[in-house]
């Protein structure tokens, strides 16, 4: 098991429930991953010998001095009226891959980032993928594209830690494996995360990602991922600001430098109340927080800080982030620019006076 956590990561839970298929019946799991366990049985020893150590160290053994039999952790009583329920099978693994990632120093940058031109230029894009019959987007592809092109400037994000006999190591992949994190729920309302990943993200233009991110999430709905689709996450994405979530701070894990997580897109809360003619006369438009939760023993806060602001920059059109993604899904126009709303007049449409 922890050849598999370290493999695959967070997904491990997910894995280790089909290894125990496996065990049980090996026909009930697809031929890829009975192939992958057999593997694994294949290079474990069948030798019988009860002990694998010298004869001398079993006699010191025997005239050593006894350790203590450690002290058994006695768990205190439930409250009156409580019951407990033992946590199993890929609930009891997340909670194990939760504590295992307490020993990774992380700290978090945050940023709130308008949405307006995001917003607008998806309505753009829209009407033309349901006139072709093409994907329709969704914020979530957006946020993630901006991730792939801050990463050429921040590289550092994509970077993982590594420990070993040999030393400490920063370990730099060849590419952006982007994971996504998935929430499924199963027949009986248990509820799941896993996080495949998008491979070389950063070799494909936006048409590319959009499909790749469609076939990720259809495979994964259907139960059809492979083990491929788990190992080698370099960096993800988490978005609970679907369920209106406004800010997280997820937790990383083992194998990977970063993790991003958005929150809901709305107006700020001190806003609610207001009308929307209110709002527009305000020029008050809708945002969003962004988080980067990182190892710092290999990102510094400088370097996050920077990501998002990059992020921040590309989601309002630097670089031509729009029009690059007009480009590749084949539209025939210009993305809407950034604007300021310099609208000076009083909240009742007359003109302001001057002094």
């Amino acid at each position: 098991m922890k050849s598999l956590e370290a493999v695959f990561g967070p997904n491990a839970a997910l894995v280790e429930e089909l290894y125990k298929q496996y065990k049980s019946n090996p026909d009930e799991i697809p031929l890829y991953w009975r192939t992958y366990f057999d593997e694994l049985e294949g290079v474990q020893t069948t030798d019988s010998t009860p002990i694998d150590v010298a004869p001398n160290e079993k006699i010191e053994a025997t005239t050593s001095s006894p350790e203590p039999a450690p002290k058994k952790k006695v768990a205190s009583e439930p409250p009156v009226g409580t019951e407990l329920k033992k946590i199993t099978g890929v609930s009891a693994k997340i909670a194990e891959n939760m504590d295992q990632s307490l020993s990774i120093p992380t700290a978090t940058s945050l940023r709130v980032v308008p949405v307006k031109m995001m917003i607008e230029d998806r309505e753009v894009i829209n009407k033309h993928q349901a006139n072709s019959g093409q994907f329709k987007t969704t914020f979530t592809h957006y946020i993630a594209w901006a991730i792939v092109k801050a990463l050429k400037d921040f590289p550092t994000l994509n970077h993982a830690y590594q420990k070993d006999d040999n030393g400490i190591f920063r370990v730099i992949s060849a590419h952006i494996n982007l994971g996504i994190a998935i929430d499924l729920e199963d027949k009986r309302g248990n509820r799941r995360l896993i996080v495949p990943n998008i491979k070389a993200a950063d070799s494909m233009n936006f048409a590319e990602f959009l499909a790749a991110f469609y076939d990720l999430i259809s495979r994964a709905r259907a139960g059809k991922l492979d083990l491929d689709d788990y190992s080698g996450t370099t960096i993800a994405i988490t978005n609970p600001g679907m369920i209106g979530t406004v800010s997280s701070v997820p937790r990383l894990m083992e194998g990977q430098g970063s993790i991003i997580a958005t929150g809901a897109i709305d107006y700020p809360a001190e806003y609610h109340a207001m009308s929307q003619e209110v709002l527009n006369h305000l020029g008050i438009s809708k945002v969003m927080t962004v988080t980067s939760t990182y190892d710092h023993r290999i990102i510094q806060g400088a370097e996050s800080g920077g990501f998002l602001k990059k992020i921040h920059e590309l989601l309002n059109g630097a670089d031509n982030f729009y029009g690059d993604i007009f480009s590749d899904l084949g539209i025939a126009a210009e993305p809407i620019p950034f604007g300021r709303d310099n609208y000076t007049g009083f909240l009742d449409g007359k003109s302001s006076t001057t002094e």
